[in-house]
C-alpha cells in the first residue's frame, strides 16, 4: 500500500474510533442517568396510583356500609 493510502486509512480509523467512543459515552449517560430518573418517575406514579385505588376502595366500602345500615 502506498504511504498516503495507509495514512488516510489510519486517519479514518482514528475518526471512527472517536465516534465510537462518543457513542459509548452517550449510551453510558443514558443508561446511568436518564433511565434512573425514568424509573424514579414510574415508581412515583405507581405509588400515587395505589393510593388513589385505595381511596376509591375505602369510599366504596363506606357507601356499601351506609346502604347496609339504612336497610336495617
Amino acid at each position: 500500500m502506498p504511504r498516503t493510502v495507509k495514512n488516510t486509512m489510519d486517519e479514518k480509523y482514528i475518526e471512527l474510533d472517536k465516534k465510537v467512543a462518543l457513542i459509548e459515552q452517550r449510551l453510558d449517560i443514558i443508561q446511568n442517568n436518564h433511565l434512573k430518573h425514568i424509573q424514579d418517575d414510574i415508581s412515583t406514579i405507581k405509588r400515587w396510583f395505589a393510593w388513589g385505588v385505595g381511596a376509591v376502595f375505602i369510599q366504596l366500602m363506606a357507601v356499601i356500609a351506609a346502604m347496609a345500615m339504612s336497610w336495617i
